[in-house]
Formats: C-alpha cells, sequence, structure tokens
C-alpha cells in the first residue's frame, strides 16, 4: 500500500516553525484564546513506556479548559519533531500548517491504531479483523495526531484516563474529525477514547459495541 503523507493544507505562518519542525507553538490568536482559561488538572505525558522504552512515540499533551469545555489542545512529540495543536473555532495545525483527517469512507482498508489490543475484547477484535480495518498500534498521543493530520483513519483507546484524553476533542474536531467515547458521547472523561475522520465513526462504534 502506498506510504500517506499528512493532510496539511496552505502555508506555515510566519510566527511559526518551519514545516520540518512542529516544535515551536507561536500560535497568537490561540494564546489570545487561553488567557482567561485553565490547565486541564492532569494534562502532562502520555506513552510513559514508549519514554522508558527508547522509543520516540512519547508526547507531552496540553489542555486548556473554559467555562465551554476544553478550548485549546497540543500534542507534542518531540522525539520526531511534530506539535499538533488545536483551538476551538480557529483549527487544527502541524507545524504551522492546517491539518486535516483523512476522506476515507468505509471501514475496509482504514487504517486504526490503537495503544494496545492487549485490553481489546476478542471478539471485538476478530469483528475488526473483519471489517477489513487495517491495525496498527502507533498509539498514545501520537495515534492521536496521526487521525488529525489524516494519516490513519481512527484511533481507539478501550481505556484511558481523563488526563490522556483531555487534548484530543478539540484537536480532532477542528482538523474535521468527531472524538467520543465507546459509548459515542463526546468529551474526554468516558474512560476510554475513540477518534476518527468522523466518515467511519458510527461504523466503528456499532463494530466495537456489537462485538
Amino acid at each position: 500500500m502506498a506510504r500517506r503523507s499528512p493532510r496539511l493544507t496552505g502555508k506555515p505562518s510566519a510566527s511559526s516553525a518551519s514545516s520540518s519542525s512542529c516544535g515551536t507553538l507561536a500560535m497568537g490568536s490561540l494564546a489570545k484564546r487561553s488567557q482567561r482559561s485553565r490547565a486541564r488538572p492532569g494534562a502532562g505525558g502520555y506513552g510513559t513506556l514508549a519514554f522508558t522504552h527508547g522509543v520516540g512515540l512519547y508526547s507531552n499533551l496540553l489542555a486548556l479548559e473554559d467555562e465551554h469545555g476544553i478550548a485549546v489542545g497540543v500534542i507534542n512529540v518531540p522525539a520526531l519533531g511534530e506539535s499538533v495543536y488545536a483551538a476551538r473555532g480557529l483549527g487544527c495545525f502541524c507545524n504551522g500548517v492546517r491539518a486535516q483527517v483523512s476522506e476515507r469512507a468505509e471501514l475496509a482498508e482504514s487504517y486504526l491504531s490503537a495503544s494496545s489490543f492487549g485490553d481489546w475484547d476478542e471478539t471485538a477484535l476478530l469483528g475488526a479483523k473483519r471489517a477489513g480495518l487495517q491495525l496498527r498500534t502507533w498509539g498514545d498521543g501520537y495515534g492521536y495526531s496521526l487521525v488529525a493530520t489524516g494519516r490513519v483513519d481512527a484511533m481507539v483507546d478501550v481505556q484511558a484516563a481523563t488526563h490522556d484524553l483531555a487534548a484530543m476533542p478539540v484537536i480532532i474536531s477542528e482538523a474535521g474529525g468527531r472524538f467520543t467515547d465507546l459509548g459515542g458521547a463526546p468529551g474526554p472523561d468516558g474512560g476510554s477514547g475513540v477518534a476518527s475522520n468522523g466518515r467511519i465513526h458510527d461504523a466503528l462504534l456499532r463494530l466495537l459495541v456489537r462485538s
């Protein structure tokens, strides 16, 4: 299969890092939006096991919450030099370039990533295989950044804490996708996370719940 490139549109802003370095978060409008926000409790790192084993897929997470919910989200993957970030109503960006989810509309051949398949129910895993999903373990915060940039079509965490998921809803929605828990409820507090390009979301939830 052909290698996927990030779905990035537009040009980096003058205040942002170049496309080869995602580490600079010089987002003037995002900073203004977050001045009256507060950090989501527990926002920090995701992928501790990757870090301790020398695997460069660990990430730093930040979520800012206001009276309307999560306003700003950041996924920084320092070992890869990538930062994906978004603010409500202002779009999602990677390396200062607008990021978009994929356009795949069918489960078959869609790429689904997970932090681990070890905590999946065997029937759910079998159902995913029968549906023709391409299963990968590019997980933790990095997996959600892949969804936001269109490199995979879905990311599933069967079990995850609020602080691991707090940044994801605004990032995924501003990239054009959808984020819920396994029960279909939006937000990061449901104990699980499902992010997708939106087009396959309902079918994916039905497969996971039915299984």
